[in-house]
């Protein structure tokens, strides 16, 4: 029994006749007997009947057809499967994000992404830029989203994500309110809620700390998201980035630039001897797509300022 003989015996069962299967094959009808005749002398029986011009099947034919038909199903399946694959619809990636990103400009892709995709997977552990470092480096995640690092470890490539400015985040009614930028001496005496890394000595912490100002008033925590709802609650002011910062002046909050500029660096990382998924490379695709967009209305609006 030979795969063709098969697929010729299923044509002649799903057509009824010997001529519109032939059709169905784009073969001759001589050719099409021939192998319904290889295929008897094989399996040992006879598997049709002659009634006018149509083939009646045995018994025994349709107990082989209905044998027949559960392969070809499962080959459908591989078919399907493999469509999913290509066309991103199905698989699994791991991507490690920094809570900035995963509170403010994030969600919404995922959710996007998630939708096309139907039946992928995405894991999102949200933790520190060097924790996400270190597991990339190690390859247990397809990419990362954390901040940019010199002294990455040399298993992990990076490629530019955003150049996010840290702004001044405060209440309406603030005596700074009435400025167009905030020299950084003018918070010293403030009120504050300053950022502190996940880790002593992280990178975010190293970048932030060029920036808090000295004063005795402070809380300490560890997300943007968390001091701007500090301040939302009436508690002085901090400074965020750009992203956190249009996400609290939708809901009030006002925000002033700094007369010394400061960013923070953000990049996309992958391990660099890892290969990526067709559906992982499409995510990251996106989200450098969108990155940029939105790194140009970011330098628009504080060009504006």
């Amino acid at each position: 029994m030979t795969p063709r003989q098969i697929e010729v015996f299923r044509a002649v069962m799903l057509s009824g006749t010997v001529t519109a299967a032939a059709g169905r094959l784009n073969v001759s009808q001589p050719a099409v007997s021939k192998q319904i005749h290889l295929l008897e002398d094989s399996v040992g029986f006879t598997l049709f009947k002659r009634s006018g011009n149509r083939l009646e099947p045995t018994v025994e034919a349709l107990l082989l057809q209905d044998k027949i038909e559960t392969v070809y199903t499962g080959l459908e399946q591989v078919s399907q499967f493999a469509e999913a694959i290509r066309d991103h619809r199905i698989g699994e990636v791991v991507l490690g994000t920094m809570p900035l990103l995963a509170e403010f400009w994030l969600p919404r892709i995922l959710a996007e992404q998630a939708l096309k995709a139907q039946s992928a997977q995405l894991f999102v552990p949200v933790r520190s830029s060097d924790w996400i470092y270190r597991a990339t480096a190690a390859g247990r995640m397809d990419f990362g989203l954390c901040l940019t690092d010199p002294a990455a470890p040399s298993g992990v490539s990076q490629e530019p994500l955003f150049r996010l400015p840290l702004v001044c985040l405060m209440r309406p009614g603030h005596r700074f309110e009435t400025m167009d930028r905030i020299a950084l001496k003018e918070l010293d005496h403030e009120r504050f809620v300053r950022l502190r890394s996940f880790e002593s000595g992280g990178t975010e912490l190293r970048v932030l700390s060029q920036v808090a100002p000295r004063t005795p008033a402070h809380i300490e925590v560890f997300t943007t998201a968390a001091a701007s709802e500090i301040v939302q609650a009436g508690f002085g002011l901090t400074i965020v980035d750009v992203l956190t910062a249009e996400a609290f002046e939708a809901r009030g909050l006002i925000t002033r630039p700094l007369e010394r500029l400061a960013t923070l660096d953000l990049s996309l990382i992958e391990p660099r001897y890892r290969e990526t998924s067709r559906l992982a490379k499409r995510l990251k695709d996106e989200l450098l797509d969108r990155a940029r967009v939105k790194q140009e209305e970011i330098d628009r609006r504080m060009g504006a300022d």
